[in-house]
C-alpha cells in the first residue's frame, strides 16, 4: 500500500489509546501546541514530497 507514492510500513508496536501529539505546523490560528487524540494504528509512512508534517509524538514521528 502507498500513500501519495510513499510506502506504508508496519511499526514494531501498535499505537492504541489516548495520547498527546505535538503540532509541528500551525494550521489554524489559536491552535494549541499539543492535542490529546485517539491513536489506533500500527502503520507509518514517510512524508511525501511537497507535503508538510502536521503532527508527531514521542513514539511516531509522522
Amino acid at each position: 500500500m502507498n500513500v501519495m507514492n510513499s510506502p506504508v510500513i508496519k511499526l514494531p508496536f501498535k499505537e492504541v489509546g489516548w495520547g498527546t501529539v505535538e503540532i509541528e505546523m500551525t494550521i489554524l490560528e489559536d491552535c494549541p501546541e499539543q492535542l490529546t487524540v485517539l491513536h489506533w494504528h500500527e502503520e507509518n509512512f514517510d512524508i511525501p514530497i511537497g507535503a508538510d508534517l502536521l503532527f508527531s509524538n514521542a513514539y511516531v514521528n509522522n
